[in-house]
């Protein structure tokens, strides 16, 4: 049985039932892909964007429709009204500018007494020249009238440190010990800056004052006088010298010196004070 032949007539009919099943699990390479599980997905997909696409554009154009149409037809704008300002140049973003021009700036807010405005000013000036001497003074003559001695005497140091003969920092530098009740030290530097500048009024007044304080009247008198000299329309040093007068027992002469200090500014408390108080000295 094993060796038994196969006809070939069986074999061609048994090979002939076969054959078609095969070919048939089998598709031939050039065959069409189908449409229904590949084509149809890729479509929504491109239409989607493409509406969405459609959709972004048309809102886009209405947007700018609305935008054009808020905007004015006349273009002519009145600056001069419209943007009005009274800021100050930030000298810090202008490269143009230099240390002497800010001081000079600083300087006048200073002489009006607008001291936090000038200090401002001379920071920014010593950031373009940490040497300026200058800016240094500023600061402490400003601090001192703000009335911070501690940041005024390291201001007034740093000036002296790049300028060791400045007469107005010495001078003020005294100030600022003579509002710590440093009277002797503040007494000893407004001789130091009067011997470099003889004619510095500020330093004869404070001198004067300080005299006064301490009792010494006869000297501060001599010293009020010289800044008289120099400057006649100084209230501060008519009316000191008018106190001076009184501690002295020159009530006429104290009257006669309050009533200058009055003159130059009528509403002075102080020099108001001391006149009402000479008046009834004389009167009794």
């Amino acid at each position: 049985l094993a060796n038994t032949t196969v006809p070939s007539s069986m074999m061609t009919r048994s090979q002939s039932r076969t054959t078609p099943q095969l070919h048939h699990s089998q598709p031939s390479r050039a065959s069409a892909p189908n449409l229904t599980t590949v084509s149809i997905p890729q479509r929504l997909v491109k239409l989607g964007l493409i509406t969405a696409s459609i959709t972004i554009l048309g809102v886009g154009l209405l947007l700018w429709k609305t935008f054009l149409s808020a905007q004015p037809t006349d273009y002519k704008t009145d600056y001069k009204t419209d943007y009005k300002t009274d800021y100050k140049t930030n000298y810090k973003t202008e490269a143009t500018v230099t240390g002497e021009q800010l001081l000079e700036e600083a300087d006048q807010l200073r002489k009006s007494r607008q001291y936090q405005e000038a200090l401002i000013l001379y920071d920014q000036a010593i950031a373009k020249k940490p040497d300026f001497a200058e800016a240094y003074w500023g600061r402490c003559y400003s601090l001192n009238k703000l009335q911070q001695p501690e940041m005024a005497i390291v201001a007034c140091n740093d000036a002296l440190y790049f300028q060791p003969n400045y007469p107005e920092a010495v001078w003020s530098l005294g100030q600022a010990f003579d509002q710590q009740q440093r009277s002797v030290e503040a007494l000893r530097l407004y001789n130091q800056a009067l011997t470099l500048k003889p004619d510095l009024t500020g330093a004869w007044l404070s001198q004067g004052i300080t005299l006064q304080k301490l009792g010494r009247s006869v000297e501060a008198i001599t010293a009020l006088e010289k800044a008289i000299a120099l400057q006649r329309n100084l209230a501060e040093a008519w009316m000191t010298k008018g106190e001076a007068q009184m501690t002295l027992g020159r009530f006429n002469q104290a009257i006669t010196s309050l009533n200058k200090a009055l003159q130059i500014e009528p509403n002075h408390r102080n020099a108001l004070k001391l006149r009402q108080q000479a008046r009834k000295k004389l009167q009794r």
